[in-house]
């Protein structure tokens, strides 16, 4: 990455510091600088303090404006997951949308990277049923791969397996019922490797014994 241009670095060290409100102050400062590399980093540092502060609101608009100058995936990524924390669900679809058409072009992110990231925001606005066709999409990744291997999967921008197992499984118990739930793991089985199949039963008997009454 390019280092920070002088006249940003207090602001910088401000973020780093978690005086968020302070990093805002100095950076829009300088959000109409006549460098474009420095009004692109000072919005970029905005939207990242508002961020860390839950302003997602205030977030969206300074990605925006760090969009129309720098329109990359992970702009446009940033987009959709602030427009989801601020409840703006069908925005944060179009932006997401968005990300995937930049990114088959320049393949500057894993796409499943890119899906995992949209997924943590979906899981925190609770946006439970807008996450089933991201966590589809997942898991016909795992079974065209076929191959589990922790090592394997992450260097493809997946996951792990088991942490995949887990987090899914809080999802999709939000808006299916358990019956679903089954059948929806039972249908990778077949498209996985030896040790996928038996991390996949083992966490079928968690779910039947999570069911059985106390």
């Amino acid at each position: 990455a390019p280092a920070t241009p002088t006249v940003l670095q207090p602001a910088v060290t401000a973020l780093e510091a978690e005086q968020f409100s302070v990093c805002v102050s100095l950076a829009q400062a300088h959000c109409q600088h006549p460098d474009l590399a420095v009004q692109a980093d000072a919005w970029r540092l905005c939207a990242l303090a508002h961020a860390r502060m839950h302003h997602w609101s205030q977030a969206f608009d300074h990605y925006h404006h760090l969009f129309e100058l720098e329109p990359t995936t992970l702009n446009a990524l940033q987009l959709a997951t602030t427009s989801v924390m601020s409840g703006e669900l069908t925005r944060g679809e179009a932006w997401f949308a968005k990300a995937v058409e930049l990114n088959r072009d320049t393949s500057e992110m894993q796409p499943a990277q890119m899906r995992t990231a949209y997924l943590s925001a979906l899981e925190q606005a609770g946006e439970f049923e807008a996450a089933v066709p991201h966590l589809d999409w997942l898991a016909q990744g795992y079974m065209a791969m076929g191959i589990t291997d922790d090592h394997f999967v992450w260097m493809r921008g997946f996951p792990f397996f088991g942490e995949f197992l887990d987090k899914s499984r809080k999802l999709l118990g939000q808006v299916l019922s358990e019956s679903d739930v089954r059948a929806w793991y039972e249908r990778m089985s077949e498209k996985l490797d030896e040790d996928g199949r038996q991390r996949l039963q083992a966490h079928l008997g968690s779910l039947d014994a999570a069911s059985k009454p106390a």
